[in-house]
């Protein structure tokens, strides 16, 4: 059996070759990465998720008022010719509120994970933020800091 069969073989059942390391994936892991579109978990199942659900979305619903008043007073701001200074201020505030909002949403963070990311919303540009600080600006840090 030469190295091509031998992946597809590996990959049918959820195994990947990496190098010369075979890496075994869970039955989640394999099914996630087939799942194309979110789907949420059943709720009734679990009392506790089904409480944390509406702990998370009241939540959200305060945030979410807390960011239409912030918008107002960008609003105000800026038609009252404020500083940029303050007008910075409440731009960033929006920004975070808006992101908090969001971020505990389980189908935002799916489509985080998988790679789906709307940018034109506050919350993907925070995650994708989020990521680019992680791994690959340290490596791309590290690989300048070594061309000199």
């Amino acid at each position: 059996m030469n190295a091509a069969s031998r992946a597809l073989a590996l990959s049918k059942v959820g195994r990947h070759i990496a190098g010369s390391r075979v890496l075994a994936l869970s039955r989640a892991q394999t099914a996630m990465r087939r799942q194309s579109t979110y789907t949420k978990p059943a709720t009734g199942v679990n009392p506790a998720y089904d409480e944390a659900l509406k702990v998370i979305k009241s939540y959200s619903a305060r945030r979410l008022i807390e960011a239409k008043a912030a918008e107002e007073d960008l609003r105000k701001a800026q038609e009252s010719g404020a500083e940029a200074d303050k007008i910075a201020a409440l731009k960033k505030r929006l920004f975070d509120l808006e992101v908090d909002a969001e971020i505990n949403d389980s189908e935002v963070l799916w489509n985080a994970r998988q790679g789906n990311y709307d940018l034109n919303r506050p919350v993907y540009q925070y995650l994708k933020e989020r990521e680019w600080l992680g791994r690959p600006l340290k490596v791309l840090m590290q690989r300048v800091l070594q061309m000199f």
